[in-house]
């Protein structure tokens, strides 16, 4: 998103959401949107490869050797879209995203387990300060 978004979602749409929903809703918004923010972050920059590619393949590309390269095809006809490299680009893309998909599912797993088992370990302890560095150390861990 641009900082202009951002900026609206925040002075903008915030003080509505504070003001017109109940605290369980505000959470569950304010989870979503953390969501949505790290999809970016997760995305390691695929996004805008991808739409380059498939935007060359729109204009009639062959092939994508001339993606690294700043030369250009001489031609004065218009090409029409490029169907089988699309076709290849949207398979790369899917077996690029599931295995992406996967590992975060995964680590965000493990990284859950190893919460809760902190959990399990601080609920036995009688001290509060305990319980409170013990849950603290199963977030970052």
């Amino acid at each position: 998103m641009s900082y202009s978004t951002k900026a609206l979602a925040l002075f903008g749409v915030l003080p509505l959401v504070l003001k017109q929903f109940a605290p369980g809703d505000v959470v569950l918004w304010y989870l979503f949107s953390t969501i949505i923010s790290l999809q970016s972050i997760v995305d390691f920059g695929f996004r805008q490869t991808f739409l380059r590619v498939i935007s060359y393949a729109f204009g009639g590309a062959k092939d994508i050797e001339l993606f690294g390269s700043n030369q250009k095809e001489k031609t004065d006809e218009e090409l029409e879209p490029n169907i089988a490299l699309l076709t290849d680009i949207v398979s790369t893309m899917k077996y690029i995203y599931v295995r992406l998909t996967l590992v975060v599912y995964i680590n965000e797993h493990i990284r859950n387990l190893g919460f809760y088992k902190t959990c399990e370990r601080c609920s036995q302890s009688n001290s509060g300060l305990d319980l409170l560095d013990n849950c603290y150390f199963g977030l970052m861990y």
